[in-house]
């Protein structure tokens, strides 16, 4: 059976409810961030006295990044096959930015691939890619667009949190046997997922499916977080029995989906993240976070207590205090790969 979609697909095309869906973003982000928050005066002097002492930490100490992952529990990539295909993924979601057909057809027939589709039109809530295949390695890869356009970075924006699947009839026991119906998304790049999934489903469904060919998704930024908004929803619906024959490579991936949703991805999804990117971590958490510790460094400059601070364990101490209604708290899909 098909996937069931709604109108969405086709993007958002009524500035009533694009200026609508814009509004509730903002409402949220007062609502979180606005509560006695510093003056513009104050901020700028905290900010730049926190970047300075963030410099001086990192030219102490190279490694402080490194340090602080192997204190959250990461380990260092230890699959060869892992980063190969990373580094070979990353391909596609820089090629899909390309809008001349016959250059994308060119460099894909190069490397051994034909394209079966592209996807040019882009619209807010609806994002370009390509569809292309390797028939020697039963191969298709779904390569999907970053931000580059005004109506992309509308996309971007939308940040509101909305259920991730549309459930209808077709799809409930699948979405039930998967266990994520109650799983939520960030709602512009859960559209994008949707006009994506509107434009390749039949060829899923009709040519890979029955050839049993691996299907790869990848994208860098709004097609990182597309991508794994689409893969979440594939997995449970169509490839939930069979999930080696699904893959996701995200590079700079924003927060895009609930945590445990996030979570349950790490088997078939691998998110990069490289050095301090600020869309890796573009969250109302990491924000009110932010704002928590401007706060902090105000009151202890005010206080002259600033400089013999241990500025990490006060960091430490905030993300312990901090506090979000989890449906808002979005984070980065599947596996976490940092690149120094």
């Amino acid at each position: 059976d098909g996937i069931d979609v709604d109108d969405g697909f086709e993007g958002l095309q009524s500035s009533s409810e694009i200026a609508r869906r814009l509004r509730h973003v903002l409402d949220l982000a007062h609502r979180v961030l606005d509560e006695d928050s510093l003056p513009w005066i104050d901020l700028i002097r905290v900010v730049r006295r926190i970047s300075r002492v963030s410099k001086a930490m990192r030219l102490k100490d190279s490694e402080v990044l490194t340090k602080e992952c192997v204190q959250d529990g990461c380990k260092p990539l230890s699959s060869a096959e892992e980063a190969r295909q990373l580094a070979s993924y990353v391909y596609h979601a820089q090629l899909v930015y390309e809008s001349d057909t016959d250059v994308v057809r060119h460099r894909l027939a190069s490397a051994g691939m034909m394209l079966i589709q592209h996807n040019k039109e882009i619209n807010t809530g609806r994002v370009a890619n390509y569809f292309a295949i390797d028939p020697r390695q039963k191969i298709a890869v779904l390569a999907i667009k970053g931000t580059s356009t005004f109506e992309d970075a509308i996309t971007d924006i939308i940040a509101e949190t909305g259920p991730l699947h549309m459930v209808g009839q077709k799809v409930l026991n699948a979405v039930l046997m998967a266990g994520s119906l109650k799983a939520s998304a960030h709602e512009g790049f859960r559209l994008a997922a949707y006009g994506v999934l509107h434009q390749v489903e039949p060829v899923i469904l009709h040519f890979l499916q029955p050839l049993e060919y691996q299907l790869i998704l990848c994208g860098h930024s709004l097609g990182a977080g597309t991508a794994c908004c689409l893969s979440k929803i594939l997995h449970d619906r169509l490839f939930y029995s069979r999930p080696h024959m699904l893959r996701c490579f995200a590079y700079a991936t924003p927060p895009c989906l609930d945590k445990d949703t996030a979570l349950s991805m790490v088997p078939y999804t691998t998110s990069v993240v490289h050095h301090d990117d600020f869309v890796t971590r573009a969250s109302l958490y990491n924000a009110k976070l932010m704002s928590a510790i401007w706060k902090e460094a105000k009151r202890l400059m005010d206080d002259g207590d600033f400089e013999d601070s241990d500025k990490l364990s006060i960091v430490h101490r905030l993300q312990r205090s901090v506090k979000l209604d989890p449906k808002d708290d979005l984070f980065v899909a599947g596996r976490g790969g940092y690149v120094y």
